[in-house]
């Protein structure tokens, strides 16, 4: 009876709107162009497939237009796209800004931009993304991209009928998707058109009909697919074509006639910031916005704090106040986290360079310019800057002038994390599945490590690697925990039981080696034994967690950051929690702690700040 009610209610919608010229466009969503699927091939087949057509208006593109972000699968879509007889407009997904060796830097070079806004029919389409970028984490809609979206929908007015085009679904599967409804609350939204779950879906978001089309990709099938959309009289058919096929099935319609009124959000779904009331010895004494994305820590350098975001604004900041002392601009966005040595402070940008600063007045003092944007962070030790790249090459620089001084060439996919020094070898995983010990003289290879997993999705490449006892410890998106043998890179333990994802962290005296799995617990392992030894195995109730945000020990206590804005402090003996602090709900990126009771910390929507632990007599600046 359901069936047969739907199946009516469409072919009234049909005949209805049989007196206007619809407007017909296309949904292509979750391409992923890679090696190992047949993204490319589902694609030309698609596009050949519209084209073959005479009533399509335009094309929308939906995101994860790449598996991996890398090699030239980007520069391939874009040649299968450009193809299309008719307009095309795209963003990008999660696939392409999270494992990306530019962040997202070359879907912008290639494009243009990573949004859009366009009219059709009389009606606004616009269309952004939710990232996440570098980090495996929620969906997070950068404060920039939302200060955008409020001003396109204040030029287009309260009564302009507005469909928007998304990678995820307008929920909690983003961070700040509360702020995204309250900004389009007051406008005439119609619909939500999105990608991500691969399969046909209609959901309603806060009142708001969201359309989920199917991957191009022909995954158990013969043929792929993809969306066609018809609009017409205030009306929106979804319909999947089937690649080349005959047939066409009605999937989901709505009436849009009338102006859909968005509810607000309830106080179920909204986050609750209760816990600081519980440990009020944690107190934020300063904080510093920058008003844009950052995916860096903060550096600190005696009474100075750096970080840079993605405006390409590298920041100087008083450690005592959160005052800017000086800002630098430059040409790129900055991901990754900065080194400081000697009042030199290095860093790398999305414009290929790595830049070398007078730490004191921000002035330039050298940059090297590499073959592509830049994600990763440096490393200096003895005046020799060590950083990774997205071009396969692997540099030793030197600080005072910034020549090169060796280069290890064969790197096969870009480097995001930060290099780790130890035993004269240089440490750093790639996202093409190894993870790399050169000897810190000359850039020899020693030895490579593979988790002995196909997919690069497996990489030990957002893990910041330590090191203890003669061994080597990254925590893989496989969910395990590794100890490596430095001398030959030979396995010498794996646990899993925890389900560790990517982030590891060591104490300071090299005893204990931390694990943070990806539900609620912390795991201090003991790093002098050959096999898994647990000390201590603790719950602090952070909850599912898949960010790669270190835990790192000072003076005793450890501390971390979480997806979902906790900062947790514990004893690094015993695993006894001490407080939890929650900044807003977005990933706070891997900390940096000033002594047992301080902790600076910034977060992904550019907050930087500083914690401290009211209730001891520790140490201040």
């Amino acid at each position: 009876m359901k069936n047969i009610k739907y199946i009516i209610f469409t072919l009234v919608f049909l005949f209805s709107c049989q007196q206007q010229k619809p407007l017909r466009f296309v949904l292509f969503t979750d391409t992923h162009l890679a090696d190992n699927t047949t993204g490319a091939q589902d694609l030309r087949l698609a596009v050949s497939d519209v084209n073959a057509h005479n009533n399509i208006d335009f094309v929308l593109v939906s995101g994860d237009i790449t598996d991996l972000n890398i090699d030239n699968h980007l520069q391939t879509a874009k040649q299968i796209l450009d193809s299309l007889d008719v307009p095309y407009y795209i963003i990008p997904g999660n696939h392409d800004t999270k494992w990306s060796g530019s962040a997202g830097a070359n879907f912008r070079a290639l494009w243009g931009d990573d949004k859009f806004s366009f009219t059709a029919g009389g009606y606004k389409f616009i269309g952004f993304h939710q990232g996440p970028v570098l980090r495996m984490d929620d969906g997070h809609i950068p404060r920039e991209v939302l200060s955008w979206l409020e001003n396109e929908l204040q030029n287009a007015g309260a009564d302009q009928p507005v469909i928007l085009v998304m990678h995820y679904p307008l929920d909690s599967s983003i961070d700040n998707w509360i702020l995204c409804v309250n900004i389009i609350r007051d406008y005439n939204i119609k619909a939500i058109i999105h990608g991500h779950g691969h399969r046909n879906r209609l959901r309603y978001c806060q009142g708001i009909p969201g359309f989920m089309g199917r991957s191009t990709l022909r995954a158990r099938e013969l043929k792929g697919g993809y969306t066609i959309f018809t609009l017409r009289n205030d009306s929106l058919i979804a319909l999947e074509r089937t690649t080349g096929g005959p047939d066409v099935n009605i999937w989901a319609a709505d009436q849009m006639a009338k102006k859909h009124a968005v509810r607000s959000v309830p106080d179920s779904l909204r986050p609750s910031f209760g816990m600081n009331d519980s440990y009020p010895q944690a107190k934020l004494s300063w904080l510093f916005q920058s008003g844009n994305l950052m995916t860096a820590s903060p550096t600190l350098d005696g009474t100075r704090v750096f970080a840079g975001d993605v405006s390409g604004t590298m920041y100087s900041i008083s450690a005592l106040d959160g005052a800017v002392i000086w800002k630098y601009q430059g040409a790129g966005a900055i991901y990754g986290t900065a080194a400081v040595c000697n009042n030199n402070l290095v860093f790398t940008a999305a414009d290929s360079m790595i830049y070398c600063l007078n730490a004191e007045t921000g002035t330039e003092n050298w940059k090297v310019i590499t073959g592509n944007a830049l994600v990763s962070v440096p490393v200096i030790e003895n005046d020799i800057v060590y950083v990774g790249a997205s071009d396969g090459i692997f540099r030793a620089i030197d600080l005072r002038h910034g020549e090169i001084i060796w280069e290890y060439p064969d790197v096969g996919s870009f480097v995001e994390t930060k290099p780790l020094i130890y035993q004269n070898k240089i440490y750093f995983g790639a996202w093409d599945g190894y993870l790399y010990a050169l000897n810190q003289g000359n850039g020899e290879l020693e030895w490579k490590w593979h988790t002995g997993k196909n997919s690069p999705l497996y990489s030990p490449a957002a893990c910041w690697p330590v090191a203890a006892d003669g061994k080597i410890f990254v925590a893989t998106p496989d969910r395990y925990l590794s100890a490596i043998r430095v001398v030959d890179g030979q396995t010498i333990w794996r646990d899993n039981h925890w389900k560790f994802r990517e982030t590891v962290g060591v104490s300071g005296n090299g005893q204990l080696v931390f694990g943070r799995s990806m539900t609620d617990s912390v795991v201090a392992f003991a790093a002098n034994v050959g096999k898994p030894k647990i000390i201590w195995a603790e719950d602090f109730g952070y909850g599912y967690d898949i960010a790669p945000s270190m835990p790192v020990e000072k003076d005793g206590t450890l501390f971390w950051g979480t997806k979902n804005g906790l900062i947790i402090a514990a004893d690094a003996v015993s695993g006894e929690l001490k407080w939890k602090y929650k900044f807003e709900n977005y990933l706070i990126n891997t900390v940096t702690p000033v002594s047992a009771g301080q902790v600076l910390f910034s977060n992904i929507d550019g907050n930087i700040g500083l914690l401290r632990d009211e209730s001891g007599h520790n140490e201040k600046f």
